[in-house]
């Protein structure tokens, strides 16, 4: 008797449905660590809240380990993604460092920010998961540093570049949870406002951009 065997379609549909599992998972697993701490983002709440079983987890990270990488590599990826779309490479300087504050801050104050701090700081008690993620911050961090370097290449700010570009995420990540502390919209504005003067003295044009304006 012939062997039964699966249309290249069949498998395509396999596949592409394995897919949005997989993704389902990790951004389950994203959502529920910025809305219960790492802690409390439990293989069994992930699976619940994902509308699945326990087994689809096992079968696509086989652990928690393993989906808290995949999660925190794809936050990696997002962080990337927003800057290369923000950021096109041409315009006055002063309209690309308000493009770079834009979206450092809009960072800081996603959903996706909030799980990327958790993960960091549970990773500090963590040997396994600080051995996991420490090579994906490293490398997007490299990424991001590239990106800021190239973006404002023509400022006088020079190799003040990068430690100003961590500066003003340190500042943003404040700004970020005085949005959870502080319910006054008019105070952030002002305190990004100053943000905004401060990083463009920083990042003063050099007297070649000055005349190409």
């Amino acid at each position: 008797m012939p062997r039964h065997t699966k249309s290249p379609g069949s498998r395509d549909a396999k596949a592409a449905h394995g897919a949005r599992t997989r993704d389902l998972l990790i951004d389950t697993t994203i959502t529920c660590i910025a809305e219960h701490g790492y802690g409390g983002a439990t293989t069994d709440l992930i699976a619940k809240t994902a509308n699945t079983t326990r087994g689809p987890l096992q079968y696509y990270f086989t652990d928690r380990l393993g989906l808290i990488t995949a999660a925190f590599e794809r936050l990696q990826q997002r962080i990337l993604d927003a800057y290369s779309v923000a950021l096109d490479g041409s315009g006055p300087i002063n309209d690309k460092i308000d493009q770079l504050l834009d979206v450092s801050y809009a960072i800081c104050c996603s959903v996706d920010h909030y799980a990327l701090i958790e993960i960091i700081i549970a990773s500090r008690s963590d040997a396994d998961l600080a051995a996991r993620i420490a090579p994906l911050l490293a490398s997007s961090n490299a990424a991001i540093d590239r990106t800021w370097r190239e973006s404002i290449a023509d400022s006088n700010a020079g190799d003040r570049i990068v430690t100003a570009r961590y500066f003003i995420v340190a500042v943003n990540r404040g700004l970020a949870l005085n949005q959870l502390t502080f319910s006054d919209p008019e105070l952030f504005e002002r305190e990004f406002a100053l943000l905004r003067s401060v990083a463009r003295t920083l990042f003063e044009p050099s007297d070649s951009a000055h005349s190409c304006q």
